[in-house]
């Protein structure tokens, strides 16, 4: 009945307004005719997850006249879907209502989904309009596939005499991102068991772009961050029919063309790979499909486009087997060996091919466990055979090697300590460093009240990013290891000392990586004059955790060891990684 009375209501005013005929009659009504908002989606344009609305909050602007009042009024309006019938969403507004200010103009809307939170509806959100949009960690489920599938609407008009903002026909939303969607197919006839499907891993695709930016203002998605070299999306969510499996991904809009992405995949213990790059533009709005077929002597790899989710060819490719880049086993590992990005090893005294030399992503400093003194709480089940093999530590120093705080931040970041501590004499046994990083990233889930980010531990965050952007992405870590870490004082010492008697070998890496932006920035940590931040806290002071300073004189081992103060002290780090 309310529902009826309004629409009544609401008919009523229509026919009112309609009725007036002379600008006086109009302009006395000023602020008082209420914009409605209504939109459709672009024929086969579809969210995330289906052709329809799902719940939708949408952000509505005045774009022009530019000039007008209403321009800056309303800048980011909060619309509600209040009904949907046949693909059309009626909405409503959520707080702020639309009123037109003026009898005599006409004015021109634009709309945007997902909306973005802003303190008002005068707002932009973001910085100016420009959101930050990140795909990586935004396909893991449906919903956040969701909250990066921005659509975009403009050129809806309306006035008081016609205040229905419609969003449809030739104003209909349309998607600003890209598609891909892959499928993967494992057959008993192409010499497989029928369950190997379900036994698929490092299901990788390398070279996207993932980080950029959308507008709210015009609706452009563009990429911003450097390319990405494997990007897991194993467990990313998925449909199982038959022996095919089926992944749906949300990318930004960006041109492959010249290098081309990889996709590389593990079946029954073998690595496959495309045997060249696929060349692509990824389009906003455009669909890109590409289905590949697992047979034990390659992977062949067929694929269409939709363009505005229409059917276009693309050319296929061939996946061939590939050896792992190192031959050793991980039971003989030993210290100075070499660690590759796909997880394999080899000798320390191994002659590296140039492709070897820049897979390198890091070079064993302790072999095999260090139980007695480690106990930490790795998840064994992502180390090859469930136990650790060795430590390693990378390449270069994080963050390109800027001298960091420990903490910072002026809610108590620094003051308190995160960890157990220990005291000098105990840091040389003490190699935790992996718990006192959990230890750290638990508090900032903790005090999420006081404001605390992951980016208030300067020191462990560098190490917990490295590898993920611009050319340290050569350096991801390998998915059968912990990931980089921040190591403890033990650790710490360790890799300095095998560095500094020749037992990890630098250099032999350096000679051969073809990027000399990057190898520049390797380096022996015994080559330091400035000494590096550790995970481990001094037990007596709460604001002081351990560094290791090359310039102290050494009468025993443990006074290499130094408190600094974690928020005035800036050394830099070195991450490592336990596999």
């Amino acid at each position: 009945m309310i529902k009826q009375k309004q629409l009544l209501f609401l008919a009523a005013a229509s026919l009112a307004f309609a009725a007036c005929s002379t600008d006086e009659d109009l302009g006395s009504r000023r602020g008082s005719v209420e914009a409605r908002v209504s939109a459709a989606v672009s024929e086969m344009k579809t969210r995330a997850i289906d052709d329809t609305w799902n719940g939708d909050v949408i952000g509505v602007t005045v774009q022009a006249p530019a000039e007008s009042e209403m321009a800056g009024l309303y800048r980011n309006v909060k619309y509600t879907i209040a009904s949907v019938a046949d693909k059309k969403a009626e909405f409503q507004p959520a707080d702020t209502k639309i009123f037109f200010q003026t009898a005599e103009d006409t004015y021109t809307f634009s709309a945007y989904a997902p909306y973005q939170e802003t303190a008002d509806a005068s707002a932009l959100p973001g910085n100016d309009g420009l959101i930050a949009v990140n795909t990586l960690d935004k396909n893991a489920t449906e919903a956040d596939r969701e909250s990066i599938d921005f659509l975009f609407a403009t050129g809806a008009q309306a006035s008081v005499s016609q205040p229905n903002v419609a969003f449809t026909d030739g104003a209909k939303f349309e998607h600003k991102m890209a598609r891909l969607d892959l499928s993967v197919t494992i057959s008993a006839e192409d010499g497989f068991a029928s369950t190997d499907v379900n036994g698929i891993s490092n299901l990788l695709i390398g070279g996207l772009a993932h980080e950029g930016t959308f507008s709210v203002k015009d609706g452009t998605a563009t990429a911003t961050g450097g390319d990405v070299s494997g990007w897991d999306i194993t467990n990313f969510p998925h449909t199982d029919e038959g022996t095919t499996r089926s992944y749906s991904l949300i990318v930004l809009p960006q041109n492959r063309t010249t290098d081309g992405i990889t996709l590389s995949l593990t079946v029954d213990g073998q690595n496959y790979a495309l045997a060249t790059p696929i060349k692509l533009d990824f389009e906003a709005g455009s669909k890109y499909i590409y289905k590949l077929t697992v047979k034990k002597t390659g992977i062949t790899v067929t694929g269409s486009t939709i363009s505005d989710w229409e059917n276009g060819e693309i050319g296929g490719s061939d996946m061939k087997p590939v050896a792992p880049f190192g031959d050793k086993s991980l039971d003989d590992v030993y210290m100075g060996d070499y660690y590759f990005s796909d997880g394999s090893v080899a000798d320390k005294d191994a002659a590296l091919t140039e492709e070897q030399a820049n897979a390198v992503v890091g070079l064993v400093f302790l072999h095999g466990e260090a139980a007695q003194f480690d106990d930490s709480s790795y998840d064994f089940s992502k180390f090859t055979g469930g136990k650790i093999h060795g430590y390693v530590v990378a390449l270069t120093d994080a963050d390109g090697g800027e001298p960091l705080a420990w903490a910072e931040g002026s809610d108590g970041q620094a003051a308190t300590r995160l960890g157990p501590g220990c005291t000098r004499r105990e840091a040389l046994n003490e190699m935790m460093g992996y718990d006192h990083c959990q230890d750290i990233w638990k508090a900032v889930e903790e005090n999420g009240s006081k404001n605390w980010q992951p980016a208030d531990f300067p020191a462990a965050y560098a190490c917990k990013t490295y590898g993920t952007a611009g050319i340290y992405t050569a350096f991801a870590a390998p998915k059968n290891s912990t990931g980089w870490f921040l190591p403890s004082t033990a650790q710490l010492m360790g890799l300095i000392m095998a560095a500094g008697n020749d037992i990890l070998d630098f250099e032999k890496v350096k000679s051969q990586i073809k990027d000399d932006n990057l190898k520049a920035k390797i380096t022996s940590p015994a080559t330091t004059t400035i000494g590096y931040w550790s995970s481990s806290e001094d037990i007596e002071t709460e604001n002081c955790a351990w560094c290791i300073d090359p310039t102290a004189h050494v009468v025993n081992f443990e006074d290499v060891f130094v408190a600094a103060d974690k928020a005035a002290k800036k050394y830099p780090v070195r991450p490592i990684l336990v596999f």
